[in-house]
């Protein structure tokens, strides 16, 4: 039961086509747009937080760059936070990793309880 073959399935009745030239010579199905329901029931952890981390390192470079320009400045209450800075790539991409792995086990808790977020997708042909 693949979604084409529940297609093919649900208009033989209407097409008595043969099998090999059904798509082809079948205006019901050719004109049709295919509507596909797609529900999310598991976010992937270690996949998902390394695109975010990825995603946060050049933020975290930003900030790395005004902590330099901190540092240069040679004043002492700045000179603190321009190693705090300074080392945001990595805090802030561990910051967003932990996040995302808080995240990802409610949704998964959740999603194995009641459901995931729902999709409706529609294949139209060209």
């Amino acid at each position: 039961g693949s979604i084409g073959e529940t297609r093919r399935s649900g208009f033989k009745s209407q097409c008595s086509h043969h099998p090999i030239s059904f798509y082809q010579s079948c205006p019901l199905l050719t004109n049709e747009a295919i509507q596909l329901k797609t529900q999310i029931t598991r976010i992937s952890f270690y996949q998902n937080a390394k695109i975010l981390a990825i995603l946060y390192m050049p933020i975290g470079l930003i900030y790395a760059l005004i902590g330099a320009v901190f540092l240069s400045m040679d004043v002492d209450y700045l000179r603190y936070t321009g190693y705090v800075f300074l080392s945001m790539p990595l805090w802030l991409s561990l910051a967003v990793v932990g996040a995302h792995y808080a995240v990802a086990a409610v949704y998964n808790f959740l999603a194995s309880k009641v459901g995931g977020f729902e999709f409706e997708f529609t294949e139209i042909k060209d």
